[in-house]
C-alpha cells in the first residue's frame, strides 16, 4: 500500500517532494481449522519472502529537478506534463537491478502522484519472461 498525506491541493507538492512510503501488509498466518485458513497457510508456504535476494518492492515515481543559482540540482514541485521529468525507482533514475534466475518476487508500486506507468518484464536483450500477478493492494488474486 502506498501511504501520503491528504492535505487539500497539497497532495502532489508534498508527494512530490518525498512525504509518500510504502506499507507491505501481509495476512497472518493461522493455525485454525478453519480450511480458507488452510489455503492462506498453503500460499505463505510458496511466497518469496526473503527481502533483498528474491523479493524485491520496486517503487516507480517522476521527480523533476532543476538547477538552483549554484549549480546543484533541487527537485521541484512543478505541474507541468512530462516534460523534464525523471523516471526513478526505488529513488535511483536509471536504475538497475540484477536478480537470480530462479523465481522472484515483486513487489511493484505506484508510487507517483501524477502518472500511471505501463510496465513490462523483459531480460537485457529484450525478451519478455513469464510473469504471473498474485495479488493486488486488496489481497491475493483467484
Amino acid at each position: 500500500m502506498w501511504c501520503h498525506p491528504h492535505v487539500m491541493y497539497l497532495t502532489y507538492m508534498h508527494v512530490q517532494m518525498g512525504l509518500s512510503g510504502t506499507i507491505i501488509v501481509e495476512d497472518p498466518e493461522d493455525d485454525s481449522n478453519d480450511p480458507d485458513d488452510d489455503l492462506l497457510a498453503a500460499i505463505h508456504e510458496i511466497i518469496l519472502t526473503e527481502y533483498g535476494v528474491n523479493d524485491f518492492p520496486v517503487i516507480f515515481q517522476t521527480k523533476k529537478f532543476v538547477a538552483d543559482s549554484s549549480g546543484q540540482m533541487q527537485m521541484k514541485s512543478a505541474f507541468g506534463f512530462k516534460d523534464g521529468y525523471e523516471y526513478m525507482m526505488n529513488g535511483i533514475i536509471d536504475p538497475f537491478m540484477d536478480v537470480p534466475a530462479n523465481m522472484i518476487r515483486l513487489i511493484i508500486l505506484n508510487g507517483d502522484g501524477k502518472f500511471s506507468f505501463n510496465f513490462t518484464l523483459e531480460d537485457e536483450d529484450g525478451n519478455s519472461f513469464p510473469a504471473q500477478m498474485i495479488a493486488t493492494d486488496a489481497g491475493y488474486m483467484d
